[in-house]
Order: structure tokens, then C-alpha cells, then sequence
């Protein structure tokens, strides 16, 4: 209808990246995002586990990112976010073995209110 979405996004091991919302063809809601492999995996054994824990049903939960808590097998995916649509803040990290790995700061908000 009247809302279309674009995510931009550089990089692989490091990446950064922000997302926007239009409507009605102007900026809307945005989100800003870095994030890092902070382990000695490899990162074709992180990420695929990122985009499945970040595809996962939020519930209730504002979906800005992924689901507060995902896990599978040695793998837990954690989202903290502070804020709600309108301003917010918020740390995604990936443990394996209770070891963090991955970590990501992402932030954002209405573009205009």
C-alpha cells in the first residue's frame, strides 16, 4: 500500500547497515545496525544461524530485529532492546557453549513523528 521498505547493508565478518521505511514515498522509521563475528568460528557457521534465529516468530515482541531469545543445539541468539518504535536501542548477541560470539548494536526510530 502505501509503505515500501530498503535495506542497505556492507561487509561480511563486519557488517553495518540501516533499513528504512517509506510512506507514501518519504522517509518514515529507520534502524542503524553493526554487528561483528567476535570469535575464531568461521563466519559460514555464525551467520547461517543468525538468519534463522532473526526469520523466527517475535510474538509479542516489537519486531525490529529477531526474537528476544532463540536456541538450537550449542546456539542462542539474545535480543536486549530498550525504547519502543518510536526511539530505541538495543544488543543482539549469538553465544556458542555459553561463549559469546557475535554481537550487534542497532538503533533507531521514527524519522518523523
Amino acid at each position: 500500500g502505501d509503505f515500501s521498505y530498503h535495506d542497505t547493508y556492507f561487509g561480511s565478518h563486519c557488517f553495518i547497515g540501516a533499513e528504512v521505511v517509506y510512506k507514501n514515498n518519504e522517509p518514515f522509521w529507520g534502524m542503524n545496525y553493526y554487528g561483528k563475528n567476535i570469535s575464531n568460528k568461521k563466519d559460514k557457521e555464525v551467520y547461517p544461524f543468525l538468519r534463522e534465529a532473526l526469520s523466527q516468530d517475535c510474538g509479542d515482541l516489537l519486531n525490529i530485529r529477531g526474537p528476544k531469545f532463540y536456541k538450537k543445539d550449542s546456539y542462542e541468539y539474545t535480543l536486549d532492546l530498550k525504547g519502543d518504535l518510536r526511539d530505541f536501542s538495543g544488543t543482539e548477541e549469538i553465544l556458542y557453549n555459553g561463549e559469546k560470539i557475535y554481537q550487534c548494536l542497532i538503533h533507531g526510530g521514527l524519522i518523523e513523528e
